[in-house]
């Protein structure tokens, strides 16, 4: 099916919001300014929830993760806040119980970050969980499908774009690897936590790709650097077409 870009303004792009997810799946922290660390953002998606399997948790199941909301403070706490519940300030640690623990099909090591946080996140979520912590020994590689060298690595981290292969924010050079097939979780109000049917609806009219509706990229970035809002993003190379195949129609021939 031939790829229509006709809708695409190809004006200078540039950085319109920063934001990061403390712990995955709950509520964001809108930034001015996101320092790149080795795994990503700096702070982004270093926690996460597991069932008792050790399995991850995510708004797909638990849609009211999303009025979790993480706070990072000052002395390196993270305040966490949701609606009826007392507040909760996690002090990251490395020295708890390590156990193993899965996101989608990679197992990886994580330490248990305590029975308070257990205890609270539960009664909030009306289920048993665990928060776990990546360590900082640890390294969680990237696909190597995808990676642009043996040292990528990543913490529990999901238009114009699909014909980019590698830009340039602020110092910072990515590697667009792959574009991203989007689940529900953004058809969820992240202030009432009720699920819909947009913007996925819409998107599957003309985005609907054999993996799913795609919406998004995943990059991998070179080096260590800081981007900030109102950056401008330079396209450094480019292909002739989208880095998917849109799924045929039915009455298509």
């Amino acid at each position: 099916m031939p790829f229509d870009n006709s809708h695409i303004s190809f004006s200078t792009p540039t950085v319109s919001a920063l934001t990061i997810y403390p712990i995955k799946s709950c509520g964001g922290i809108a930034l001015e300014m996101a320092s790149i660390g080795p795994r990503g953002f700096s702070g982004d998606r270093a926690f996460m929830l597991v069932d008792p399997s050790g399995c991850f948790i995510t708004q797909r199941e638990r849609p009211r993760m999303a009025l979790i909301t993480p706070s990072p403070r000052e002395d390196g706490v993270l305040a966490v806040e949701a609606p009826g519940m007392q507040e909760i300030a996690i002090s990251a640690t490395d020295t708890g119980r390590r156990r193993e623990v899965v996101i989608w099909n990679d197992a990886c090591i994580a330490v248990d970050q305590g029975d308070e946080a257990a205890e609270w996140f539960s009664a909030f979520l009306c289920t048993v969980c665990r928060l776990v912590r990546m360590p900082e020994d640890y390294m969680r590689r990237v696909n190597p499908h995808y990676a642009i060298s043996e040292r990528d690595e990543v913490g529990f981290a999901d238009d114009a774009e699909d014909m980019w292969r590698t830009i340039r924010i602020g110092q910072t050079t990515f590697h667009i690897v792959k574009s991203c097939a989007r689940c529900p979780i953004p058809t969820i109000d992240q202030v009432t936590a009720k699920g819909g049917k947009e913007p996925l609806k819409t998107l599957a009219t003309y985005r609907n790709a054999t993996r799913g509706v795609m919406f998004g990229q995943n990059v991998i970035h070179e080096h260590e650097g800081i981007i900030r809002v109102n950056d401008p993003v330079e396209i450094i190379e480019e292909a002739a077409g989208p880095n998917f195949s849109l799924k045929k129609r039915k009455n298509q021939y």
